[in-house]
This record gives structure tokens, C-alpha cells and sequence, in this order.
């Protein structure tokens, strides 16, 4: 990957083959996308696609659609989502076919993007953070617009002591039926094989790119 400045943010960006999905997704400055992009790189050496990873520094904060109270003390979420989503539909505008991704609480951003935007095209959001407080709401009155979403989560998620994470399970199946899809279901906790997972994603999306 390379870096580039895409308007303002100092984003990684891997171009394989030229054209084809580009597909967004959040990291954390403390990690390194290069990682997620090498598990990709694997699956799709064949197939033309662009990946823009781009840094978000407060996860609770950047990524998170509106204030809630956090899981866990001194955690809360600042609701700072839609500063980031514009700037991501800035760059998005300027690709042929763009597409987002996203883990944990990026998951749920790029679910919520899709309900606030029609520009992307495909989602996936892995473990995404569904649980979160007034999302089962909020879809109530909103639906996704993307053709293609990928949901997957982890089998041992919704076996938290946390009552609010708990509703993590229930939540992806209700969505997944609203959408008509399948829920992929991975082996694991939370924190088991993230980057695989993330990486399986943005595999999918590029998958349905070529096959629509």
C-alpha cells in the first residue's frame, strides 16, 4: 500500500490491476491496514479493485453515528460519525464503484452510511457493532441502500455477560432477514482472526463486483 492525501486524511491505498470496486474501510491509527490488504491481495491477485484504508484516531468517537452511553466506564460514544461519512462520501464520489467496509463499530458505520447515502454500492460490515444503543430504532425508519451487504459475525459474540453486547446475535439475524441474506458465521469471540474476517469482506465485495 501507499500513502496518498485524500482530501485532508493521509489514507493507505493499494491499487491492483486498475478499476474495478473500490472498496472503503476505517483502521486504527494504532494498527496497520497492510496487513487486511495482504489477506486481500491473496484472494483477488486476478481481479481489478482499489483499497482506500483510511485512519480514524478515536474509534468511539469518529465512527460512532450519534452520542450513546459507552459499554464500559469512560468509553462513552461522542456521536462524531458524521464528520467522518462526509468526508468519506467526498472520496467515494470519485470512484466508478465504491464500496465500504468496515469491523467492530466500523461495521456499523458502514451500515449506517449506507442508510444516509445511496452512493455505495456494497457493504460489509463483520462483527459490526449492531448492539449499539438506538440502532434497532433508528433502522425502523431507515433502510439500507447498498445492492450487496455482507454481514458475519463471530459464534461465541452474543455469549458476552454485557447485556446490551449480548443483543449482537438477535440483531444480526433480524437484519439479515430484512435483507434476504445469510448471516456468515465465523468461529470465535470478538477479537478472534479480525483481520481474516475484514479481509473476507472486502473479498466478497470485490467478488460481487465482478459477478453483477
Amino acid at each position: 500500500m501507499i500513502e496518498k492525501e485524500i482530501f485532508g486524511k493521509v489514507c493507505r491505498v493499494e491499487d491492483n490491476l486498475g478499476g474495478g470496486a473500490c472498496v472503503f474501510f476505517a483502521y486504527d491509527t494504532m494498527d496497520d491496514p497492510e496487513n487486511i490488504a495482504g489477506l486481500v491481495r491473496k484472494k483477488c491477485a486476478s481481479i481489478p479493485y482499489r483499497l482506500v484504508a483510511f485512519p480514524v484516531s478515536d474509534w468511539n468517537g469518529d465512527l460512532s453515528p450519534w452520542r450513546a452511553d459507552g459499554v464500559f466506564k469512560g468509553q462513552d460514544f461522542t456521536g462524531n460519525g458524521a464528520e467522518t461519512l462526509d468526508w468519506v462520501i467526498k472520496g467515494a464520489k470519485e470512484q466508478n464503484c465504491a464500496m465500504i467496509a468496515g469491523y467492530s463499530l466500523a461495521g456499523l458505520f458502514a451500515l449506517w452510511a449506507c442508510c444516509e447515502t445511496d452512493i455505495f454500492k456494497g457493504a460489509a460490515s463483520c462483527s459490526g457493532s449492531v448492539w449499539f444503543p438506538g440502532w434497532a430504532d433508528y433502522l425502523e425508519g431507515h433502510k439500507i441502500n447498498a445492492k450487496q451487504v455482507y454481514l458475519s459475525l463471530g459464534n461465541r459474540e452474543e455469549r458476552t455477560r454485557n447485556p446490551i453486547m449480548a443483543q449482537v446475535g438477535d440483531n444480526t439475524r433480524a437484519l439479515a432477514k430484512k435483507l434476504g441474506i445469510e448471516v456468515v458465521w465465523n468461529e470465535g469471540n470478538h477479537f478472534k482472526d479480525a483481520e481474516e474476517r475484514l479481509a473476507a469482506g472486502i473479498t466478497w465485495l470485490i467478488d460481487s463486483y465482478v459477478s453483477a
